[in-house]
């Protein structure tokens, strides 16, 4: 009985093991993914904070006509700018969204696998 016991609980260890080495083996595997993922959610983030504080300077819209056509040449810009981002952020939470998919279906078969 004892020794049944002993062979369940080694197996059991076993398992645990090979269960833990494979979500390290994943984990290393995709930290080169995330770590680029998060580089560029953190460029985004700083130049989101810089634009921010840049439109904070910029006061409200009025003037004479030289002050308008100025602050329209700068929504201008502004709204380039936005579209040139606007690739790079869709493409990172796409890229997110796909490794967060592939995760969770890997988690789940192994689950089904115990």
């Amino acid at each position: 009985m004892l020794q049944r016991r002993l062979d369940e609980m080694n197996q059991r260890w076993h398992h645990l093991k090979n269960r833990s080495l494979a979500i390290r083996n994943r984990l290393e595997s995709n930290s080169e993914h995330w770590n680029a993922l998060l580089l560029n959610l953190r460029e985004l983030s700083d130049w989101v904070f810089r634009k921010d504080a840049e439109l904070s300077r910029l006061g409200p819209i009025g003037g004479d006509i030289n002050v308008l056509q100025k602050q329209e040449d700068d929504h201008r810009a502004f709204r380039r700018q936005l579209e040139d981002k606007r690739a790079i952020i869709e493409n990172s939470i796409l890229s997110g969204r796909q490794y967060l998919n592939e995760a969770s279906l890997t988690d789940l078969t192994d689950t089904k696998g115990k």
